[in-house]
């Protein structure tokens, strides 16, 4: 087992988003920072990869070379056909990327930065020592004055940190695949979604020579995950695949009561491991790198006092992640809520909802803000049916 005896301010765990971008901005402030990476860069990684707007404006890395296809059309569509609606920007709404180059291009900034990346190096032992912790990863044991979780909802750090349940979780399936026929000319640049029932939504993502398909539940009902998966296919009018490869996987959500903290000791969660996941899009990353800077943040505030690197974090991740996160669940219990009360809202104002969500997802407005117009909307929707009414189906 190889020792290393010089001290990190930091060892992170993950070269993920939500990790790279916090051993970037510890590095670039001349911090002493270990990145930890299970897998050789660039490994496969699960996911839409789509980049919004708002989060593109701030990554550390341009996304030339990286982005395969600018969307900047996005489309919505209820599952019964009697709704659709086409957003249009100047800019991309969403940049589509592959998650194998995206991840390893950030981890580069990370190292160019200064951080030292270590791959192959999967994390076993955490062990509390004066002033730091121990950390056992691959054939190495560091020492670092902080970790950061950066791992993932099923990576070891949150079980090893103490954490002791599992974080809610969602199932999700995702196909790349290619399509018999060939994409529409209309649809190359357009990110499109689809309501499945009231739990769940699917989409289709443009990639250069495939698709990028996917959807996903809030209920643990897999069986009804496929067959909403399959219809959506059908209702796309995508129709037979020449190829296709499958992927399961599940989605954290944010935990709640007992296990709701994001620190502990000298731990600071971000990312997934921490269940940053948007409940309407159940997009992860933008609030990955916003987590990642935060714990960064928070650490080279501190100069090394847990204390107050836990506050700092806290203070911040409130400020900019989880009060964002409360008004979107708002939101999802409408947009997710009963069908019926759904199809009424968006015959009257989908297109509004669909203009509003598009600002949120480019950076121009906010979840607590399309919640006070929402709100508005549903009460108005749903008069007919407090009038004893039907209303629209």
């Amino acid at each position: 087992m190889r020792l290393l005896n010089d001290w990190y301010d930091a060892a992170v765990v993950g070269a993920g988003p939500a990790g790279s971008h916090a051993a970037y901005h510890l590095a670039r402030s001349g911090a002493r920072v270990a990145l930890l990476e299970a897998r050789e860069l660039p490994r496969y990684k699960t996911c839409g990869g789509g980049i919004v707007w708002r989060t593109r404006q701030r990554l550390p890395i341009p996304l030339d070379g990286i982005a395969r296809r600018e969307c900047t059309q996005a489309q919505f569509q209820l599952m019964d056909g009697r709704f659709r609606h086409r957003v249009r920007r100047d800019v991309p709404i969403v940049s589509m990327v592959s998650r194998a180059e995206f991840d390893a291009a950030l981890a580069a900034a990370a190292r160019e930065a200064g951080a030292r990346l270590l791959e192959r190096c999967s994390l076993r032992t955490l062990r509390s020592i004066d002033g730091g912790v121990e950390v056992g990863a691959g054939s190495r044991v560091l020492r670092a004055r902080f970790v950061v979780a950066a791992d993932g909802a099923s990576g070891p750090t949150r079980r090893l940190a103490g954490w002791k349940k599992p974080l809610p979780r969602i199932p999700a399936i995702e196909w790349e695949a290619v399509p018999k026929e060939p994409v529409a000319e209309s649809d190359l640049h357009t990110a499109r979604f689809f309501a499945l029932g009231s739990s769940g939504y699917g989409w289709a993502f443009p990639k250069p020579g495939h698709l990028s398909l996917g959807a996903l539940t809030t209920e643990p009902d897999a069986e009804g995950l496929r067959r909403g998966f399959a219809e959506m296919l059908r209702f796309a009018g995508i129709g037979e695949l020449r190829t296709a490869e499958r992927h399961g996987f599940v989605i954290p959500t944010l935990a709640t009561r007992d296990d709701a903290a994001v620190s502990r000791g000298r731990v600071l969660l971000t990312g997934d491991a921490a269940g940053l996941v948007d409940p309407i899009t159940w997009e992860g990353i933008s609030h990955a790198c916003t987590s990642g800077r935060l714990a960064a943040e928070a650490l080279l505030a501190a100069e090394g006092r847990s204390e107050e690197a836990r506050g700092a974090y806290q203070v911040a991740l409130e400020r900019e992640v989880l009060s964002e996160l409360r008004w979107a669940r708002r939101f999802a219990r409408l947009l997710y809520g009963p069908p019926r009360l759904r199809r009424a809202l968006f015959a009257l104002f989908g297109a509004e909802l669909c203009e509003a969500m598009t600002r949120v997802v480019l950076g121009e407005s906010s979840y607590r803000e399309l919640v006070a117009s929402a709100g508005a909307y549903a009460r108005i929707a749903a008069s007919p049916f407090r009038s004893g009414r039907k209303g629209p189906r």
